[in-house]
């Protein structure tokens, strides 16, 4: 049914076409970003969901004291 509606809407293709020329520059620009960055802030962010340091330490044992 929706589908039907879509259809008889005059110019709604152009809408499927920049959605996709949207996505691909999206994709491009974070490819870019991922080559250009920072080689240290990428093995620290690498690090991070394992990261043990003292001030997640003294977190949690605020929480649990």
């Amino acid at each position: 049914m929706i589908s039907e509606y879509l259809r008889s809407l005059e110019g709604i293709e152009v809408f499927g076409v920049a959605g996709l020329i949207l996505s691909i520059l999206l994709f491009i620009v974070v490819v870019i970003w991922a080559i250009r960055a920072d080689r240290a802030y990428i093995r620290t962010m690498e690090r991070l969901p394992l990261d043990t340091s003292n001030a997640t330490v003294e977190h949690s044992e605020k929480v649990y004291s």
